[in-house]
């Protein structure tokens, strides 16, 4: 016969993380403003690179509004994509480094990287 284990606590559903919201919405959004800039520039070819760079943000406006526990690493995975993007991005436009910075900072916080308080090890 099976031992059958007495249920765990009930974690506490998670609410919407809104600044993940925003920071992928505005991620996304900053990446395809992009994307037309540079469509309606003599410099296209750099279209058809950040047009698909900002689908890397709707998992992260999509987790940030479902409960599951994998909520965490997608958005820590949507921070690197953003830093990356921006530091990339600085032989073709430096500009693209400083409008990325809200979004980024946005995700941070969300993925749990800034501004979690607790004491630190």
């Amino acid at each position: 016969m099976p031992v059958r284990l007495p249920p765990g606590p009930a974690r506490e559903p998670l609410g919407v993380s809104y600044s993940g919201v925003f920071g992928g919405a505005l991620a996304c959004g900053t990446l395809l403003l992009v994307a037309v800039s540079f469509a309606q520039s003599d410099r296209q070819f750099w279209a058809f690179v950040y047009g698909p760079l900002a689908a890397l943000f709707v998992p992260a406006v999509v987790v940030s509004q479902a409960d599951t526990q994998r909520r965490r690493p997608i958005l820590r995975a949507s921070t690197i994509a953003a830093l990356l993007v921006a530091l990339l991005s600085f032989p073709v436009d430096s500009g693209i480094a400083l409008i990325m910075a809200p979004s980024t900072a946005l995700l941070a916080q969300a993925g749990g990287y800034i501004f979690q308080g607790g004491s630190s090890r």
